[in-house]
């Protein structure tokens, strides 16, 4: 299945009922980038972003195309949707927060959605037992590292000597 970007309605998404919500969301803590990543991971540039509505339920989501860098299967495109629901803030704070989006209120979305275009980052692919693709933000790629300031989220938090091995026999 993938997702459709025709709008079945045109008005403007109002996303202020989720704004206490939003700002209650937690957010896990990223994953460092010596971190193993399991089969189905790509890097990727995010080509569009924008809010739509779901074809069923009318819920608001958010859809992002993104083009496969690498390592395989580079030129390629997924599609990662986030429905927007009070039980999914949590996750979209956390998708939002990796992609560098930091906004005080979700009704703000559609002001900010636009700067994760050309962001560039890993993600795992993963197919369900029901045949639905999901797509998951993992963590900016060293590429768009040094495409968006040279550093990953958290890289300058360790000390200079941090993984160093010094051959210090103690």
């Amino acid at each position: 299945m993938s997702a459709q970007f025709d709008d079945f309605n045109e008005q403007p998404i109002d996303l202020s009922p989720f704004d206490e919500d939003y700002a209650r969301a937690g957010v896990r803590a990223p994953e460092s980038a010596g971190d193993a990543i399991p089969d189905g991971s790509y890097d990727v540039r995010i080509e569009e972003a924008r809010l739509s509505r779901t074809p069923r339920t009318n819920n608001p989501m958010i859809v992002w195309r993104l083009r496969i860098l690498g390592p395989t299967h580079e030129g390629a495109s997924l599609v990662k949707t986030r429905v927007i629901t009070h039980k999914t803030l949590g996750f979209l704070k956390e998708d939002l927060e990796l992609l560098g989006i930091h906004i005080e209120r979700i009704s703000d979305l559609d002001h900010h959605l636009g700067s994760s275009v050309g962001r560039e980052l890993r993600v795992f692919k993963k197919v369900g037992s029901t045949g639905w693709t999901d797509v998951y933000f993992s963590r900016p790629n060293s590429r768009g590292a040094a495409a968006n300031g040279g550093a990953l989220p958290g890289e300058h938090d360790q000390p200079a000597y941090a993984g160093l091995d010094d051959n210090l026999p103690f």
